[in-house]
């Protein structure tokens, strides 16, 4: 992975999974258990099978994800609220399967980022350009 650091033996982070049935959600879920400097920020999951009639909280997939955050409350899998976003398919109905687990203890989420100020000159400025 370019421009990751590997001089404290880690290997890269992972960025994207696609789990099937309960049994795999949970093994793939078990995953997360690691160092909060092993993983991405953020990962999304696209859990394919939860859009169906039979489809509930008590079995499969979503059984498995509850199971998860009801145990692992620094790396919830949640709905991913991103989508659609400026997509050009507002509709697709894969949107619905995605989810985010997001990595809570994770440096970047908790270290607190620098931000410049601006006169209200420049800040009009600069909303200008954005037009």
């Amino acid at each position: 992975m370019v421009g990751f650091d590997t001089s404290a033996g880690l290997p890269p982070p992972g960025g994207y999974k696609d789990v099937d049935i309960y049994s795999g959600t949970v093994a793939a879920l078990r995953g997360l258990g690691g160092p909060a400097e092993c993983y991405l920020p953020a990962i999304s999951f696209y859990l394919d099978d939860i859009v169906s009639y039979f489809t509930n909280d008590a079995s499969g997939e979503l059984c498995a994800v509850h199971e998860h955050n009801a145990t692992n409350p620094l790396r919830p899998l949640c709905i991913d609220r991103s989508l659609p976003g400026h997509r050009p398919n507002a509709v697709a109905s894969w949107y619905r399967q995605m989810y985010v687990c997001h990595i809570l203890d994770h440096v970047l989420r908790n270290r607190p980022r620098e931000r410049g100020s601006l006169t209200l000159q420049d800040h009009m400025k600069f909303m200008a350009a954005l037009r």
